[in-house]
């Protein structure tokens, strides 16, 4: 199928609630800011792969972050024509726990920005003998352009004289001119229409002679139009400009610099280390902002590290940082106070002013400022867990994080990433309903507008170089999948999931609305308790971050719900797989004060008003099975295997985007022109469990028919069998296969003798 081939849209309705749908974020207006940021690069950790020369790692990671702001992959998407009012390139802080290789790495990249300024300047350098060069040419032209004219002129009195001699026995304008050029005139000359003339070889040979002579003057005329072209556009070097009259233009920033807590670490306190960063690098063109902000006309951008006063976990108690913050909590809470006024003064400004308000920080805005406002884009580092977030609640790019090396693997091109703070638009909103062949890149376009960061798409990209990535739109929803030789996958973010043997695109969105619909179905109870909780919890000034069956008080503490039973449990999990449960919301409130995982001091004494005043839903649960102590539990099987498994699916409301396809969902007859070479009917299963299944119906198509010892039917697919089920074993005679059974003390199951019956007579039937 091509790019611009269409499967036309079924007319299967979707089932929509609005207020369980998140709007898809676009920022309006003209796009005219852009932001290049990048942050955690640590540049000592980077030296065993440069021979542990810290000049060289220091260079190259410089040049490379440079070169990756001019690169046209960095530009801003949809407005290459436009200009940016701002476009301005901004460190997030850790760049280096040394302050001398810190300040290198800053001087080098200024160095990066000096050179390419200069050697778009060797391109204008002027001296006399450049002067003096262009005039002769000036000169020279003049003269070619000045014989050639004669030239022309003789060659055409030439011409002219041939003309007449013909035109004595044929009219050249009337009858040979029209003919053409040279290779067109002999044609003519050598046809049944020219020889009936019976005209003399003498005139045949000036003919000839003559539409040579007309199609040399056309080139030379040619010849003298450029000639006169380049004398009529071409502008002499002007002044003489030499290297001595280079001066570096600085007219903008060359980058905002916010420090991370590893640039602390080599002083006393934070005056000290800012004093001493802004005396080094704001003569070389930077900016380093600490509780500031700088703007113009469109946007005023605040600044500074931020620290931890509401992180309890991560904090001056355990991080590297200034010798007066380590241990020092009461210092720490300060500096971060001073941080949430500047921050506060800023956005009043920006309000007033009417302009767009941008935060930057190196710590997370939970751990600095303790919650997000929707009217802000931030930008932060620190945790070395890359996320992008844009939602109705809070827009937020952390990233761009390089952090440490991963498992000793590491690349060399260390670049910025850009986001802008204008539209995002959906690159298939255009489009209509249909089945589309796209690119990865486009794809990776459309989750920045759903504003998901899924990563840079590097296993779609590996995907779709043995196969094709298809989009699926229709009715406001999207499917994207892969075809390849082996059958149809899912992309589900980054990832891929295998859903069908066939290669049938069109059978896939001829069911895509079935799918759809019932996902939406089975889900929408489920959604609309967790947006309740997670309204209330905002309400209460916590996190409401809805994932799987699962919403987040915090980092910590969550809250699940039993899709089946639509009961709550609350619970506190310090790390993955381990679960301390509580009895009702009040107790997890509690505990959380014990532990120092609430801002309020006094919230021990505002529990029960707090946990009761405008719920509905947390207040009135009272769980008797409760787990005092933390116990570990299963994160492949039980409530977080379930929650696992809807979490991808939970971006039909958020993305609107179908990330799982089971085709167990569709109703219609298997269309999928799939068609295996051996039936599977007669078999019998046993899945991990033990579980025996027949094999009654398999048209060699996707979908099989099983039936259980109890006589029970179900009907799963062959890529879903393939995968659950681990042995099988043909039933080629009954009687052998009931005594094979009684010799391991099991009886043969009646509904299967029965199905076997049926099954040889209508194998006889086909016979006949």
């Amino acid at each position: 199928m091509g790019t611009n081939d269409m499967i036309i849209s079924g007319e299967t309705g979707l089932m929509k609630q609005d207020e369980l749908y998140a709007p898809m974020l676009y920022y309006g207006a003209t796009p005219r800011i852009a932001i290049d940021y990048i942050s955690d690069i640590h540049l000592l950790h980077h030296r065993r792969y440069y021979n542990n020369d810290t000049c060289k790692t220091i260079r190259v990671i410089a040049k490379s972050l440079y070169d990756s702001m001019l690169s046209p992959r960095n530009r801003v998407p949809f407005c290459d024509s436009m200009t940016l009012l701002w476009n301005i390139q901004v460190f997030l802080g850790d760049i280096s726990s040394s302050k001398d290789v810190t300040i290198a790495f800053y001087r080098q990249y200024r160095m990066n920005a000096v050179y390419h300024q200069y050697k778009q300047f060797k391109h204008k350098l002027v001296s006399a003998e450049d002067i003096l060069a262009f005039e002769r040419k000036r000169a020279d032209i003049e003269h070619r352009s000045n014989k050639l004219a004669k030239y022309i002129t003789k060659r055409k009195v030439e011409f002219k004289q041939l003309q007449t001699e013909i035109n004595k026995h044929i009219n050249y304008n009337k009858v040979i001119a029209p003919k053409g050029g040279l290779e067109d005139i002999e044609y003519y000359l050598r046809s049944s229409y020219y020889k009936k003339r019976n005209l003399p070889y003498s005139v045949t040979k000036k003919i000839l002679m003559a539409a040579d002579l007309k199609d040399k003057i056309s080139e030379l005329e040619k010849s003298k139009y450029e000639l006169d072209c380049w004398l009529a556009t071409a502008e002499g070097p002007g002044e003489i400009i030499t290297l001595r009259d280079f001066k570096y233009q600085s007219n903008a920033p060359i980058g905002l610099v916010i420090l991370g807590n590893h640039e602390y670490s080599d002083f006393a306190d934070v005056d000290e280390a800012i004093k001493f960063y802004k005396e080094e690098l704001e003569p070389l063109g930077y900016i380093v902002l600490q509780n500031e902000f700088i703007e113009n006309e469109r946007a005023v951008i605040y600044g500074g590290s931020g620290f931890a006063k509401y992180s309890y976990n991560f904090n001056a108690d355990n991080l590297v940082c200034c010798r007066a913050m380590r241990g020092n909590r009461t210092y720490e809470i300060e500096q971060t106070t001073l941080f949430e006024n500047g921050y506060v003064e800023a956005k009043r400004h920006a309000r007033e002013t009417g302009k767009c308000f941008i935060c930057v920080a190196h710590y997370p805005i939970d751990s600095c400022l303790g919650q997000f406002d929707r009217e802000a884009v931030y930008f932060t580092g620190h945790t070395h867990r890359n996320e992008c977030v844009r939602t109705e609640e809070k827009t937020l790019y952390a990233d761009n994080q390089l952090g440490y090396n991963k498992n000793g693997k590491y690349s060399d091109v260390i670049c910025f990433k850009r986001a802008t703070t204008d539209f995002v638009r959906n690159p298939y909103g255009e489009i209509e309903d249909g089945c589309y062949q796209t690119t990865p890149d486009t794809y990776l376009r459309f989750y920045d507008y759903v504003g998901e960061y899924i990563g840079e798409g590097k296993l779609i990209r590996k995907r779709c170089e043995m196969g094709e990535l298809y989009v699926i739109k229709s009715q406001g929803y999207y499917g994207f999948f892969v075809v390849n030789n082996s059958g149809i996958s899912i992309v589900n973010g980054g990832r891929t999931k295998k859903i069908a043997l066939s290669k049938n695109i069109q059978w896939i969105y001829k069911n895509f609305n079935i799918v759809v619909g019932k996902y939406l179905a089975a889900l929408e109870p489920l959604r609309m308790t967790q947006v309740r909780i997670s309204y209330e919890l905002k309400k209460l000034g916590f996190e409401g971050t809805i994932h799987g069956l699962i919403v987040d008080i915090d980092f910590f503490n969550h809250i699940m719900v039993n899709p089946i039973n639509g009961t709550i449990a609350f619970y506190y999990s310090p790390k993955p797989g381990v679960v301390q449960q509580f009895k009702s919301f009040q107790k997890q409130l509690e505990f959380m004060h014990q532990e120092g995982l609430l801002r309020n001091k006094n919230i021990a004494l505002e529990c029960n008003e707090l946990a009761t005043s405008n719920l509905n839903i947390l207040a009135g649960v009272d769980n008797d099975d409760m787990l005092d102590n933390g116990v570990l539990v299963s994160l492949k099987t039980g409530a977080y295997g379930v929650s696992r498994a809807v979490n991808p699916l939970q971006r039909l409301f958020t993305g609107h985007v179908l990330r799982d396809f089971d085709l167990r969902l569709v109703e219609v007859e298997d269309e999928s022109s799939m068609r295996r070479k051996v039936s599977l009917r007669g078999y019998v299963y046993r899945d991990e469990n033990n579980n025996e299944y027949l094999v009654i119906n398999d048209d060699l198509g996707e979908f099989i028919t099983l039936l259980d010892r109890a006589g029970k039917k179900s009907v799963t697919t062959v890529l879903k069998m393939g995968t659950s089920m681990h042995k099988k074993e043909k039933i080629t005679s009954l009687n052998e296969t009931i005594d094979k059974y009684a010799e391991h003390g099991k009886p043969f199951p009646d509904a299967w003798s029965n199905a076997l019956r049926q099954m040889h007579l209508k194998t006889l039937e086909m016979k006949k």
